[in-house]
């Protein structure tokens, strides 16, 4: 470094970045929320109730519905990220998947960027069985998914304003930005209040829209799963970054 010259400072991971891999994503969703809505009522109803998540699936070994497949509660930890209630829903979904995931994909990759979603989506799922057990209780979505990719995304947003280690260079290896350990994700004001902020609406919208509205409340048990996992378990998905005490 010549005399005169100071060391960057840190810098921020774009969130709204869009690889390819989170532009097919989104496109796969709408294509399926419009193929179902070529469908006939009928059968697209019982096609979104194969896929979607019911914890009374978890308890019952009798059909829940006619027609309803004997091996479902198999694959729609998964299958239930893949369908929505409406436009509104899904646009959301694409939404929130554009603003967070194009930040993880750049990051880890198509493979990885893939994984946390559906484990995330996973995770969720059974954060809702839990805590629903047993009950017949219908999720569809993508939100449990898209709350993992924004978890994730917090791990490397941003920096901690008090850190001892802010004067070091923002990015490590391959020019990726540092990772923070969950302790300096927490302590970060600016990501605390994302966090804080986002936690604030998940629970107002459950509670309040119910009161208001005949559309059941958001599944914020699946939110809180899926965002659980993406911030706790991003740095098995992450080889290529460095937290910024080396751990």
């Amino acid at each position: 470094m010549t005399s005169g010259q100071h060391p960057q400072g840190p810098q921020r991971e774009p969130i709204l970045n869009a690889p390819a891999a989170v532009i097919w994503a989104i496109v796969l969703l709408l294509a399926i929320h419009a193929a179902l809505g070529f469908m006939d009522v009928r059968s697209s109803e019982r096609l979104q109730l194969s896929l979607a998540f019911i914890p009374a699936r978890y308890t019952s070994s009798l059909p829940l519905f006619p027609g309803d497949p004997p091996h479902a509660y198999l694959w729609s930890f998964f299958t239930h990220q893949f369908v929505h209630a409406d436009w509104t829903h899904v646009g959301l979904n694409s939404a929130w998947l554009l603003a967070f995931g194009g930040a993880v994909a750049t990051r880890v990759g198509v493979a990885r960027f893939t994984a946390i979603a559906l484990i995330g989506g996973a995770a969720g799922a059974a954060l809702y069985l839990v805590l629903n057990w047993g009950q017949p209780s219908l999720m569809i979505g993508a939100s449990g998914a898209v709350s993992a990719l924004m978890g994730a995304a917090m791990r490397f947003y941003s920096l901690p304003t008090d850190s001892p280690d802010r004067s070091e260079p923002a990015r490590g290896n391959n020019d990726v930005a540092w990772r923070m350990t969950l302790l300096q994700t927490f302590l970060d004001r600016r990501t605390r209040g994302i966090i804080g902020f986002w936690l604030v609406i998940n629970f107002a919208t459950a509670m309040i829209l119910p009161l208001f509205t005949p559309i059941p409340g958001i599944a914020w048990e699946a939110h809180m799963g899926g965002f659980l996992f993406g911030l706790v378990t991003f740095a098995l998905f992450d080889p290529a970054g460095r937290s910024l005490r080396g751990s």
